[in-house]
């Protein structure tokens, strides 16, 4: 019950804020390095349309599929 205690308080209520406001804007930051190596996501959907093809080729696939 202690070692939860010491969690919870010490680690998780004072030194993760404590270093947060020590780093400032730094905290939010991602590394160049790990900005390459992590996939880009697109959670808002704006490059879908990019993806898509266009409607002419989305009928000539269906049309050689149903031969």
């Amino acid at each position: 019950a202690f070692g939860v205690f010491v969690d919870a308080f010490v680690v998780r209520m004072t030194l993760v804020p404590a270093v947060m406001a020590l780093l400032g804007r730094r905290a939010w930051g991602l590394p160049a390095w790990l900005d390459r190596v992590t996939p880009d996501v697109d959670i808002e959907g704006a490059k879908l349309p990019a993806r898509t093809k266009p409607e002419a080729e989305n009928r000539a696939e269906h049309e050689v599929a149903a031969r």
